[in-house]
């Protein structure tokens, strides 16, 4: 069994595309208003601003996309600790919960297979 448990979090999320791929930001962190404005903008310095305002929660250092809405995220957690897994983010509440019963069969080592003789 692991020291790590699912959590799931309702609220305003900042997704960012890039070469990196997906993140998920809890909208808490940033400037929503601003994140918006740039996203919406035209200017050739919205990419710069954007980073600006993204940088510290992502690896992408290039961003495709960046949208903000309201979603369910899932990750795993370990209570009392810095370690976690990155948001997964869904839209719709049902498909958060089943994604967070994913989670916790996996981290209660149900439905593992029999690893004897793999090699």
């Amino acid at each position: 069994m692991s020291f790590m448990d699912p959590q799931i979090d309702e609220g305003e999320w900042v997704e960012v595309d890039g070469p990196m791929g997906t993140d998920y930001i809890p909208a808490d962190l940033v400037d929503v208003a601003a994140v918006k404005r740039w996203a919406a903008s035209e200017s050739p310095w919205a990419p710069a601003k954007l980073l600006k305002l993204l940088g510290d929660y992502t690896e992408n250092r290039e961003v495709y996309r960046v949208e903000v809405y309201h979603g369910y995220g899932v990750r795993l957690s370990a209570a009392g600790y810095m370690d976690c897994t990155p948001w997964e983010v869904y839209r719709d509440r049902a498909d958060a919960e089943a994604r967070y019963a994913e989670l916790e069969e996996e981290e209660s080592g149900e439905g593992e297979g029999d690893e004897e003789g793999e090699g």
